[in-house]
Order: C-alpha cells, then structure tokens, then sequence
C-alpha cells in the first residue's frame, strides 16, 4: 500500500489536475444545478375532491363522501383518510402507507374503486378528482394587478397575461384569485312564466336542443364522401333570445327574450382577493418539476417589468408576495458569504499552527468538496435547497477534521525527521485505517435518516446523500491529493531532532498538557464523576426548563390569520368587515410589514382553502427576521390584542408559519366516535381543559354550525294530487337561487357557460322572492310553492368530518413559545378516562405534536442504531470490546455543550439543532477515535513506560490536531449561527449546535476519554488478579 500512495505522492501534477478539475467542473455545475426551496418529494397523499352544487354539508355526506370512503376501505396499502363534507364540496384526505412499495400502484386502485361508484347524485357537475400531494404543490411565487380601470378591462389583461406566463418555460400551472369566468346570465321573469304557463323544464330542452354541433352521418357527393354537418351554435351571446321556447300552429312564437334577459357577464362573485387592502387579480404560480425556481421567477418578473412597460399591464400597478425563490437565493447568497469568512477564519486558524501552505491546502478542502458535490448532485436526480444546504454546513466540519488529522500527522513525521514524500507515505499509512473508520461511521451515523417515515423523513432523505458525497470526495481528496500538495512546503520544515533544537511555542504547550494530563490522570474517578454530574444535571435541566420543537416561530417571516363572522353573514358585507382587520395590519410600521394579501369568502380546511361566504384568510409577509426588532410571535401577539378591540367578529386567530416542511398546528387532535352525543360532550371538556392552562389560545372546534337553514318541508299528499315530485321542486328551486348551466359556448378561447336563473330585484334572495316561486307539474301548470311546503327556520349544518370513515371532530390551537406540543397533547390524554366516561370514543393526536414526537422518536431510535453500527466498526478496527466503549462514551457527554449553549440563548431544541447535534457526534468520535488509536501506537512503541504515561503522552501528541479541528469547525460554523456574512433562522441552530458543541466538546477528547480508557485499563488490570484464562483476557480487554 505504501508504494501506491508513494506513487501518488511523487506526482504532484497529477494531484494538481485532480484538484483543478474538480473545482472546474463544480463551478460550471454551480450555475446550472436545479434550485429549489425543497427537495423533491412524494408526501404519500392524494385528495379526492368532489364538486356537488347546492348540496349541504349532511348531503355532501351522505351523497358523496360515505359511498367513496365505503370503497376506500377495499384499497390495500392505505394508512388513514380523513374527510370534510361542506357546503357544495367533499374532500377526502388520503395518507398512503410509507410500508407500501408502489405507491403509484396504490394511487391508481383509489382511482379505480371511485370510478366502480355509480350511484352518485345526478347534481355533480363532474365525477371525483384525485390530486397527488407532493412538494410540486408548493407554490413559487404569487403576482397581484390592481387598477383603477373597470373590472373587465382589468380582467382581459389577466388573461392575456396569463397565457404568457404559462408559455414561460418551467411554469407548470396557474390558479387565479378574483379572477372570474365569463358566463352569459339568463334571468327569467318569474311572473311571464307564470302569466305563461311555462315550466321551466321546457325552456332548458329548447335552449339544449337549440345549441348544437352534430354530424349524423357522410354521403357521397361529386365522388367524394362527405360528412353531413348540422350547425346550430350560438355565434354571438344574445343569439340565444331567439331561441323559441313555445311555438302552435296558428304562428305563435314566443321567444326566451320575451321572458327573460340576457346579460353578458361574469359568474357570481364567490370570494375576493386583496392586496395589501387593494381589489386585486392575483396568480399563484407553480414551477414544473425540473424548473429552477430562481431563473423561472426572474423570468417572470422579467416579463412582468416588460408588460407594464409597454404590453398588456400599462395602466396597471403590480404586486409581488410568497416569493420563495427569495428564500432560496437569501440561503445561497447567506451560505456563500457566511461560508467565506468561514473558510478565512478556518486558514487563519490553521495558519496559526501550521505553515501557510498547509493551511491552504486544508482549506482549499471544503471547495472542492462542496463543488465536487454540486457536479454530483444532478446525476443522483437531486437538487440544491435549502436542506441540501443544511447538509454541506454539517459536513464542512467533517471534512476539516479529516484534512487537519492527515496533515497534521504528515507534519508530525517530517519534524521527527522523515523526508518529505517518507513523512507523506508514513504519515497517511499510520492513519489510514482510522480516517477510513471516522468517514464510514460518520456515514452509519447518518444512514438511518434514509428510513425515518413521515413527512420531516421524506424532507431530509437528501442529508445522508450529500454526506455520503461530500465525504466519499473529501477521502479522494485528503488522501491522494492533500498529501501531493503538501510534499513541496515539508521541505521548509526542520525537524526537531538533534541537540540545536529550540522548543517552539506548541512544544512548550504539548509538554505543559502533558503535565496537566498526568495529574488529571491521577485523579481519574474524580474527573468522571464531575463529567457525569455535568452531564446528568445538563439533561435534567434539559427535561424540565428547554422546550422542544421541530421549527421555532420566532424568526419565522409568515403569519396567516383566519377571520370568522356570524354563519349566514353575506360575502359583501364580510368583505366590508374585514377591512377592520386589514387596517390593523396595515398600520405596521414598514420596517415589519412586506405584504398582505386578503381572500374573502375561503377558509382554511384541512390546510387547504375552501369556499365559506362569512369568513376570510390573510396571509402576511414580514420583512426578514434581521431587519425588524419585533418577532413575529412579538408582532402576531400585538395584532391579537388589536383584534380584540373589534366586535361582530365571531373568531379572528393568528397563526404563525415556522418554515420548514408542514407539519400542522401545534395543538391539532380528533375525537372520533359515532355517538354525536358523547362525541360532542368529549369535545366541549377538552376545550374546556385546553382553555384552563396558561399558553394555549385560538382554540377551535370543526363542528360550529354553518349558515342558517330554512326548511322546506313539503306536504307529499298535496304533490302527489298535484302532479309533482320532490326532484321538480329541487330544478325548481335550484334555478330560480343558484341558477343552473343549461349550455356552454367557446367564444374565442374561452368556454362560456349560460347559466339559466330567475331574475330579482336584489342580489341577495328573500323569504318573500321564494314564497312567489312556482313549480311546474307533469301537466304543464304552474303550482306555488306555497300550496305544498312551509318554510322552517332552523340552525344551520356543520362542517361534516370522517376519520377513517366514522364521524370525528378537529380541535385545533396554538401554544406560547414555551408549551411543548408533545408535553400538551400527553396531558391531554392522560386527563381523560374516554373507555369509563365516554365509551365508545377514541382520541387521535395529529397536527404539529404527531410530527414533532414521530420526528424526534425516529431520529432517536436512528440515533441508537447507528451507535450500534458505530460499536462494531470500532470493534474491527480496535479488535477490541471495550476500547470502542470508551469511543463512544464522548457521544452523551458531547449532547452537554449543545444543551448548555441553547440554554445560554434561551433558544428551544428543534429539529436542526438536532441534526447539528448528529454532525457534532460524527467530529466527536473521530477525534476520539483517532486519539485511541494514538494510544495503542504510543503502548506499542514505549514498551518502558507505564501505561498512564502512554496516555498521558498520546493525548499531549494529540493536543495540537484536536485543537486546530475543533477551532476550525468553530470558526467555520459561527458565523452561520450569529449571521456575520447574514442572517437564516433555520439554520442558525445547526451553526449553533456545531460551534458550541465542538468548543465544549474538546475538554472530553482531551480529557475525559483518556480518564475512561485508563478506567478501562483498571478493570482489566483488576480482572487479571481474578482470571488467568488468557482467551477471556483477549477478547474483552486490551492490554500488554
């Protein structure tokens, strides 16, 4: 092996053009790479959303939802679905199990169990549709245009924006708010059908059978078959007037513009789109898969500043919000400038204790990792975002530890004497086995994120991958060509050998540690037992004061706030109210506020939006964490005391968005059961309780009553004498309130609907105007409503939910920073005996808590199991079963300098301190690792000396490399947590966790894994005394 690397060692050109070309194609990968905000990922859901007009929430349910679930329930491979029948629209949330190979497979049993449905009711306006939930749904950017110019001026140049936007390339798709279709409104007169006679159903058969494009078949003619083609479309809007709907044979026409108006419109205004308080159309654009999410919005702001320059968007005025390629290119150029001065504190360092040549060539090793990395990455189908880029900040430490460890033994054997390319040879080969072991458990140490479920598991799949990478890069580069640039500069160094040797500053030091290492050495049980003290009193302190969250909202730049008015409150008048609201939040000062943009008429369902004419979503941008003094918990608390100076509002909640995957809100949990009774009951005592304790707020309950009913109930007797039936009365009533689409028309590129309703004085129907409606019977005559039906007035019907197809309830709410979702949802559950008080109910925790506790459960149990991986590398390399054991002993004590640093803070444990926590244990047991493997050299090689001496002399030989790797990883990472070269809050924990963890972790290199070990020696020294078996003595203990 030695001649391999001496070869390689020898050619330095070659390690040169290695290196150059590693760089080289890095660069030109740096410019091409796919950007996005996360990674490509296929959450394991899809939603079946049904459209079913008019119909109310116990119809939707009844009609649509039961009979899907009912089938749902034959699907192999499904966890668990949830449902929601509202007003006009099933949903059904289905989650896949993470167990199921072909998830595709799955998807397309879902679809083939709808479609055996047949029984469906005959209102649904099209059959199920089933959208596959992935990261592709994340939208990238949202374009707001307001104008002075009347609506349909302003819509036309929607349109025709629109379509310029779609022709960009990598936009996949666009959704519109306060953008309204076309429709051609026919109003019937209800007294001329009366004074007429004239049901209704005819004049539908007449406009159907008016509006047509048919061929009934081909002849042949001048020897040519041609097709026959009857033509009767309407070519312009009000042709449809002239359609006859009753005609006899003394030459009486009447026409439908006898009986009714034809108006040229836009379909009924359903909800309303603001922008920071301005009537706006606004579209939500999303990227295609392969798209770069930075080049596709520049591309469209690009055409945006031309339209409005001189194209479709003159005269109008734009507005940009949720720009998450901001977030990407903030990250990028944060992780760049950050990763500078990194990198110039990482060469000052080094300089420090080596030459200036070494500490280049060290350095230049986190380069051309990373870049090496950016070539790699589109080969592997993977793209840079910003977990991506959470990653390259854990393995930059890694990959300095690994350099530092080769270099600084190569400078070692050159000052004892070796020439340069010898010291380069014997220096990599003496600790070739153990940087090997450091990269592969580092690698086992982040392979088990490969398998974590969930949907923060599907997020972080992309970590190991750019572990496995980088490292596989940086061993290519730190053992081939590290020591290739290095043998020019050994030259320079003179070795300290001879008696003209003058002892220099880290001599000095090494031989002063070695003395405080002999005395800590002496005092080995103390030391430990003072460790172990720190380390219990670090968890519990832990436990009991720190609170745990997968992602803090404190620098979270999103708050979205749900406004909710009395049911039946109309969509004009819940626009007006809900400028109050926009008010108080536009009175932020600018140094807080980016961007506010208001929906009217749409909630929040099951993270989705749904139509509901009495409430309203706000969605606000703050400025970035770094330029305002409030956080937006600071900032959402001042809004909610505001808010409280309104009235008429039945609910108005705020909710601050923490970035990073969804996970749902921190109190988010279902009871299920089908006794409405107990279920209702088991509700209201948990709200209850949740409204007792201190920090909870926002609560809310799914089940509140919907819009106000009137009741029709209908004398059978009367409509049978009459001639009528219950499905007369529904076309009746359907058309003269919502109307009913009778035809559709493409004129130009759009499709037209014609949409059939009575004519009224006012836009919004009376208990008078439906008193005065007639229903046609089998006969022709026209019967008033009145004559066969009451109305009666009654509360209106909830939302409807199903978990797992039986009837449940969503309670939801928010906590203060200090509550822990976990530690309130266990409370919850343990206050409440539901098999003694409330049969026959079960309570599902969901929503933030089930992530967070699946979250930190796996990445525990992935913890544990790649110790144990860890444990037996080490048990090969050491063909030891204790000495691995001393090893890994650094691994809890590192966790003391993480809690520690937090607690300093005041910052709580989330998921990427967490992940900086799995970096810092890869550093930890390297050096650890390498320090032991140190000892076993110095035993062998100082037959005469005791061996506390040997570890006493091996840990001091050490001091200078673990030194330089743990301040180098420090300064290399600290600048990402404090933000030098700028501010992210979401990875700033993981700068944190690294930089504090390796400053407080170096003592336990230094000196608690040497007490350990010679603890170890102890007890093997005290078994010796007990057992003479020389097998025994082998297999467990290491000793001369």
């Amino acid at each position: 092996m030695k001649s391999v690397l001496r070869y390689f060692y020898e050619r330095h050109t070659f390690a040169l053009l290695l290196t150059v070309m590693i760089l080289l194609l890095g660069l030109k990968s740096a410019f091409t790479i796919q950007r996005d905000m996360f990674p490509r990922v296929e959450f394991g859901r899809v939603v079946i959303a049904t459209a079913y007009p008019g119909a109310s929430p116990e119809d939707v349910e009844l009609g649509v939802t039961n009979k899907i679930e009912s089938q749902l329930k034959n699907v192999d491979g499904i966890k668990k679905f949830t449902s929601i029948s509202i007003e006009n629209r099933s949903s059904i949330d289905v989650e896949i199990d993470t167990s199921v190979a072909d998830v595709t497979e799955v998807k397309n049993e879902i679809q083939d169990a709808i479609n055996q449905i047949s029984d469906f009711p005959a209102a649904l306006t099209q059959l199920p549709q089933i959208i596959a939930i992935n990261s592709a749904n994340i939208p990238m950017i949202e374009v707001g245009f307001f104008t002075d110019l009347p609506y349909p001026v302003l819509r036309e140049k929607a349109k025709q924006l629109k379509k310029k936007i779609l022709d960009l390339n990598g936009v996949a798709n666009v959704d519109e708010y306060g953008y309204r279709d076309r429709e051609v409104k026919v109003n019937l007169n209800p007294d001329q059908l009366t004074q007429l006679q004239l049901p209704i159903r005819s004049i539908v058969r007449a406009i159907q059978s008016r509006n047509t494009r048919t061929t009934p078949g081909s002849i042949y003619s001048d020897q040519v078959e041609r097709n026959i083609v009857s033509v009767s479309e309407f070519k312009e809007v009000d042709e449809i007037g002239k359609v006859i709907v009753r005609s006899n044979y003394d030459g009486d026409l009447i026409y439908l513009s006898d009986i009714a108006s034809i108006e040229n419109t836009f379909e009924e205004e359903k909800n309303m789109c603001r922008m920071n308080g301005i009537p706006a159309v606004s579209f939500i654009v999303y990227k295609s898969k392969k798209a770069d999410i930075i080049r596709t919005v520049d591309k469209i702001k690009q055409l945006l500043a031309e339209e409005q320059e001189n194209g479709v968007l003159q005269g109008t005025e734009t507005v940009y919000a949720s720009d998450f390629s901001k977030y990407v290119k903030n990250r990028l150029n944060i992780v760049k400038s950050n990763g500078v001065i990194g990198l110039c504190l990482v060469l000052l360092v080094i300089g420090l204790f080596l030459s200036p040549r070494s500490a280049f060539w060290v350095a230049m090793g986190i380069p051309v990792s990373i870049l090496g990395l950016l070539f790699i990455l589109p080969f592997l189908d993977r793209t840079l975002n910003i977990i991506a880029m959470s990653a390259m900040i854990i393995v930059i430490g890694i990959i300095v530890d690994d350099a530092i460890i080769v270099t600084e033994n190569i400078v070692r054997k050159r000052e004892e004497g070796l020439s340069s390319i010898d010291a380069a040879v014997e220096g990599v080969h003496e600790v070739f086995k153990p940087v090997i072991t450091t990269i592969v458990t580092t690698l086992v140490a982040f392979a088990p994120m490969f398998f974590m479920p969930g949907i923060v598991g599907k997020f972080i799949t992309i970590i190991p991958v750019v572990v496995v990478v980088a490292l596989a890069i940086s061993l290519v580069e730190s053992l081939i060509a590290l020591p290739a640039h290095l043998v020019p500069s050994l030259k320079r160094i003179q070795p300290k050998t001879g008696d003209d040797f003058q002892p220099g500053f880290l001599d000095r030091l090494q031989t002063r540690f070695y003395r405080f290492a002999t005395t800590v050495l002496r005092r080995r049980y103390l030391t430990v037992g003072l460790f172990v003290f720190i380390l219990f009193s670090s968890l519990f302190y832990a436990g009991k004061y720190m609170s745990f969250t997968l992602f803090s909202s404190d620098s979270a730049e999103d708050i979205t706030v749900s406004v909710e008015l009395a049911p039946g409150t109309p969509l004009s008048e819940t626009s007006r109210r809900i400028a109050e609201v926009e008010a108080q939040i536009l009175a932020l000062p600018d140094t807080e506020l980016g961007q506010v943009i208001t929906r009217v008429g749409v909630k929040l369902s099951q993270e989705y939006l749904e139509e509901s004419g009495n409430t309203a979503v706000l969605s606000i941008a703050l400025t970035p964490f770094n330029q305002r003094d409030r956080k937006a918990t600071e900032i959402a608390d001042y809004l909610r005391t505001q808010s409280e100076e309104l009235t008429g509002f039945k609910k108005i909640t705020y909710k601050v968005e923490a970035g990073g995957p969804p996970v749902g809100q921190p109190v988010s949990m279902k009871v299920v059961g089908s006794n409405n009774e107990q279920r209702n009951r088991l509700v209201t005592d948990i709200i209850n309780y949740l409204e007792s304790k201190e920090g909870v707020f926002d609560l809310t309950r799914a089940d509140t009553p919907g819009r106000p009913e009137l009741n029709l109930e209908l004398d059978y007797e009367k409509l049978a004498r009459l001639g009528l039936n219950v499905a007369d009365v529904n076309e009746t009533l359907r058309t003269a309130f919502d109307g009913i689409i009778v035809t559709k028309v493409r004129f130009d590129d759009e499709d037209v609907n014609y949409r059939l309703i009575f004519a009224r004085e006012s836009e919004i129907a009376t208990e008078a105007f439906l008193a005065d409606v007639w229903i046609p019977n089998n006969m022709g005559r026209l019967i008033p409503l009145s004559d066969i039906g009451r109305l009666v007035k009654q509360p209106g019907s909830p939302d409807l939910t199903h978990f797992d197809g039986e009837r449940s309830t969503k309670i939801t709410g928010n906590l203060t920073p200090d509550l822990s979702p976990i530690a309130v949802s266990a409370e919850v559950k343990s206050q409440f005996n539901l098999s003694r008080d409330y049969p026959g109910m079960k309570l599902v925790i969901g929503g933030k808590s089930e992530e967070t506790t699946q979250s930190f459960i796996q990445l525990f149990q992935s913890f544990v199991i790649a110790v144990i991986a860890i444990y037996f590398i080490l048990v090969l390399l050491f063909n030891s079963l204790s000495q691995p054991l001393v090893v890994i002993s650094a691994i809890p004590f590192g966790i003391v300098g993480v809690i520690i640093a937090f607690a300093f803070h005041q910052e709580p444990l989330g998921f990427m301190a967490m992940l900086g926590t799995v970096g810092l244990t890869g550093v930890v047991v390297n050096d650890s690792l390498i320090l032991v493997h140190r000892v076993n050299l110095y035993e062998q090689q100082y037959l005469d000396r005791s061996y506390r001496d040997v570890v006493a002399l091996a840990t001091a030989s050490r001091l200078r490399a673990i030194i330089l790797t743990s301040l180098s990883t420090i300064a290399g990472v600290i600048p990402l947590a404090y933000g030098w070269g700028g501010f992210d809050p979401f990875i700033a924990p993981m700068g944190l966790a690294l930089g504090y963890g390796l400053f407080l972790a170096t003592p336990l290199t230094l000196i608690l894994v040497p007490c350990v070990l010679l603890i170890f020696h102890d007890l093997a020294s005290l078994k010796q005394r007990f057992l003479s078996t020389r097998l025994i003595k082998g297999l467990f203990f290491r000793s001369r």
